[in-house]
């Protein structure tokens, strides 16, 4: 018999994601408000630099990366932001995966809930590029009109991979190594961008990985949508600007 079936501990760490070792990012979806663990009112906070500054304070003085178009998509309180974690070993990280499983089990209890969770992010890229990476995925326009992708929903982002192959989800996340999500079944799944790879030792290595990044992240970011695909996605996640 497994002793560890009943252990909660040991069932959390058997269903964590599978880390590489490189930078890691934790993507937070605040588009029902900030979790509530937080004790977060943004409010007050009238500019994007004052946003990431209480944003910072929540998380444990952690690096934090907001939006920082002037004309985003949708409120500015309410778009996702990026917590940078120290490695795999950080609290922080567990608080967020202890977080994330409560969500998906309020949510198959209830039939509802929100996943303000929305992912571990691995790459090399300074935290202010991949922010950037990310302004520039959330914003689609089909049929001419421009609207905000709500990839930062785990629920969202798991419908994307059933809507586009490998090959096009890889180009569309770029330098993102790897996008970790938690599924329906409580256990966290990886999509690979272009970027995928583990750690380079090596002063030329590194380099070579620099350039090749910096490449990636001036790629395009778009997903090559389709009627078939656009009325797949339920509209709540895809908002009109």
């Amino acid at each position: 018999m497994n002793s560890d079936a009943g252990d909660p501990s040991k069932l959390l760490e058997a269903t964590n994601p599978k880390l590489s070792g490189l930078p890691l990012y934790l993507l937070v979806d605040p588009y029902f408000g900030d979790p509530p663990s937080l004790d977060i009112d943004p409010q007050p906070a009238n500019t994007f630099g004052a946003l990431a500054s209480l944003r910072q304070a929540a998380w444990q003085g952690r690096v934090v990366e907001v939006a920082a178009h002037s004309d985003p998509v949708i409120e500015p309180r309410t778009l996702p932001y990026l917590v940078a974690l120290d490695g795999p070993s950080d609290p922080v990280l567990t608080m967020a995966l202890q977080m994330a499983h409560a969500e998906r089990d309020e949510a198959m209890e209830s039939g509802r809930g929100v996943a303000r969770i929305g992912a571990l992010l691995e790459t090399a890229l300074h935290p202010f590029r991949v922010m950037d990476r990310l302004q520039r995925m959330w914003v689609v326009s089909p049929h001419g009109t421009r609207r905000y992708l709500r990839f930062s929903d785990a629920r969202v982002f798991e419908l994307l991979t059933h809507l586009f192959d490998a090959q096009e989800l890889q180009a569309w996340l770029g330098p993102i190594a790897h996008w970790h999500y938690m599924a329906r079944d409580a256990r966290w799944h990886a999509c690979d961008g272009a970027a995928a790879e583990s750690l380079i030792e090596g002063e030329e290595a590194m380099y070579r990985r620099a350039q090749h990044l910096e490449m990636l992240a001036s790629s395009h970011a778009r997903l090559p949508w389709t009627p078939e695909r656009l009325s797949r996605l339920n509209d709540r996640f895809c908002r009109a600007h």
